[in-house]
């Protein structure tokens, strides 16, 4: 009996860390896929976007394309608007240069 007891904790324990650490991993491949509001999908070609765009959203894509440089589309999922008009022109024209689609979700 305890030698069956002994084995059922050492598999929990095993799961529970294999778990934790698999979380941890998710975790860090979505930090290093998010750049503001932008986020590379796991094909490697799709960017979602959440959120305004804002003086840093430019310098974030940027960073973004350096990185993923394959990026076809943009999937706009929730965008309120431009906190910054001059930077909101700047990507736009960036994106258009880029040949990326824009995808707007309803």
């Amino acid at each position: 009996m305890r030698t069956i007891n002994l084995m059922i904790a050492l598999f929990t324990a095993v799961t529970l860390l294999t778990s934790c650490d698999k979380d941890d991993n998710d975790v860090q491949e979505t930090t290093k896929r998010q750049f503001g509001i932008f986020k590379v999908l796991k094909d490697n070609k799709t960017v979602e976007m959440n959120g305004d765009i804002r003086t840093k959203t430019l310098q974030d894509f940027n960073e973004l394309q350096q990185k993923y440089p394959n990026i076809k589309t943009i999937n706009i999922k929730n965008c309120g608007g431009s906190l910054d008009d001059i930077a909101n022109l700047k990507l736009s024209f960036k994106v258009h240069q880029s040949g990326i689609n824009i995808h707007l979700n309803g």
